[in-house]
């Protein structure tokens, strides 16, 4: 979350925005599980929404998680099977319990990179590496909390950028690739 005409974090309590938040959500009679975590680097406050059966969190000014799901979105958008692989890992990860990196293992996003690695790493690549993209010759630096947070978003001109890198790979539909992500990172 952002509040307007505030950049950044820097002079916000946002300790007791969290615990504000966390007050307001328990008001509202469709969320459950609502937990701030004030302790963390980038303290949230997380839930789950009853209807839909989505598990949520805020947090304030997180401009690194930001840049993060603008490029989830990117690679979401180049081609439909990202969301679809993506959102199976989820959920296998979630019945495993296996997607809690305060628990020690990795974080729901860990597992996201994996399968976007696995897709970037096919021959041909089904989707290319969105980092490595960049007109002229430097790579450009985007740089959010020490790390370099760009890529390219110019997915209308992606394929004057990516020819020849990546294909489309028809002849696996999401099934396939499930199944070849599992045995990628098996075998």
């Amino acid at each position: 979350m952002m509040l307007d005409g505030q950049e950044t974090a820097e002079g916000l309590d946002c300790i007791s925005i969290i615990e504000s938040l966390d007050r307001l959500l328990r008001k509202h009679p469709g969320l459950r599980n609502i937990l701030p975590i004030t302790t963390a680097k980038v303290p949230i406050v997380k839930f789950y929404h009853v209807r839909t059966g989505l598990e949520g969190d805020i947090s304030l000014h997180n401009t690194l998680a930001s840049h993060n799901t603008r490029l989830l979105a990117s690679y979401a958008a180049i081609d439909p099977r990202v969301k679809t692989l993506c959102y199976v890992m989820k959920v296998l990860v979630k019945l495993c319990d296996i997607g809690d990196a305060s628990r020690g293992s990795l974080s729901s996003y860990g597992y996201t990179l994996m399968v976007l690695f696995y897709l970037q790493q096919r021959n041909p690549p089904v989707i290319p590496v969105l980092q490595e993209i960049h007109d002229g010759e430097e790579n450009p630096e985007v740089l959010v909390d020490g790390w370099n947070v760009y890529f390219y978003d110019d997915l209308e001109n992606l394929v004057s950028h990516s020819a020849g890198v990546c294909g489309v790979s028809p002849e696996l539909n999401k099934h396939g690739l499930y199944l070849q992500w599992c045995l990628f990172f098996t075998g």
